[in-house]
């Protein structure tokens, strides 16, 4: 019975998802900080990855809708919906995580980094822990030369799952700011340039999530826009 009810709920995630996600997404008002960061990132036409926690997801799904970007997401019944969700809203997806079909999903990822496609992961999923960083990213920074965009994301108003990631899902009506790190870059030729990149990425992440709060609670005044960089 169990498992009938799974198949149910998911099968209709699956048909509905999307239509509500676009439904909320319309009443939300978004507010950009620091684009400037993501303009010098792509000085001379270069794409990006974007690097953002995967409890913040479903925001960026909406704000970066019909773009194209290839985002990698996972092969768990999880992954298949946001997958499902993700592809009716114009993402590219590549299938894949650290347990299940990772190796394919970096190189697909890195073809497409060196076709001048822009890309998204997060660094964090599928499984956590919350603020954790995976090697792929790095990996993907230093196979196709691409800078990494960290990306921070809150609401005014929202509501927070118990899942380990605190799934954020924004409340009708809720501002919802973005906010971008300074671009960080592969340096050195050898794996030994992988924990520095790693650590730093885990920081700016973090900082950046600081900062999209501290927005988002009118502790610090910004310049900002209204659409995604």
């Amino acid at each position: 019975m169990k498992g009938s009810v799974q198949r149910l709920l998911t099968s209709l995630a699956l048909r509905v998802g999307h239509v509500l996600l676009l439904g909320l997404g319309r009443t939300w008002r978004f507010r950009v900080a620091d684009t400037d960061r993501v303009a010098s990132a792509r000085a001379g036409g270069a794409a990006v990855i974007y690097a953002f926690s995967h409890g913040v997801l479903l925001p960026l799904a909406y704000g970066y809708r019909g773009r194209g970007v290839h985002t990698l997401v996972s092969r768990s019944r999880d992954g298949e919906i946001i997958a499902t969700i993700l592809a009716r809203l114009g993402f590219r997806l590549v299938r894949g995580s650290s347990s299940r079909g990772g190796a394919r999903a970096v190189l697909e990822m890195t073809r497409m980094g060196r076709r001048g496609e822009d890309l998204a992961i997060t660094p964090d999923g599928p499984r956590g822990p919350l603020g954790s960083v995976a090697p792929g990213v790095g990996l993907l920074a230093r196979r196709t030369g691409l800078p990494i965009v960290p990306i921070g994301v809150a609401a005014t108003r929202g509501w927070r799952a118990r899942s380990w990631d605190r799934f954020l899902v924004p409340k009708p009506g809720a501002r919802v700011w973005i906010t971008y790190g300074a671009p960080i870059r592969w340096q050195g030729d050898d794996d030994s340039s992988e924990e520095p990149i790693l650590r730093e990425i885990g920081e700016a992440l973090a900082a950046a999530e600081r900062r999209a709060q501290s927005f988002a609670t009118g502790e610090s005044p910004a310049t900002w826009e209204r659409r995604p960089a």
